[in-house]
């Protein structure tokens, strides 16, 4: 099972029937909690691979220690986020 909710760089779009990414899960927690930065931002080995417009958001998340990466060094943006993935993440953002 996927969590379905979706976000797209656009004011416009909404798709709700869509699988949302682990990018976009991430910018939508850092909005949602109105999470500020920190010193604390984890380097991943695929950092390459995340959109412009989800990196800072993906910083903060990861600084908070609310999504972290896998163990061999990747975040996975563009991957479907699971359900279990997004729970953790959002008991995680409700107590910070």
């Amino acid at each position: 099972m996927h969590f379905y909710f979706a976000i797209y760089n656009s004011d416009t779009i909404f798709a709700p029937e869509h699988l949302i990414t682990r990018e976009q899960m991430a910018v939508m927690i850092v909005k949602a909690s109105a999470l500020e930065g920190t010193d604390h931002v984890k380097k991943f080995n695929d950092g390459e691979k995340v959109s412009s417009w989800a990196r800072e958001a993906i910083d903060i998340a990861t600084g908070h220690q609310l999504i972290s990466g896998y163990p061999d060094g990747s975040f996975r943006p563009l991957n479907n986020a699971n359900r279990a993935e997004t729970a953790a993440i959002i008991v995680k953002a409700l107590k910070e």
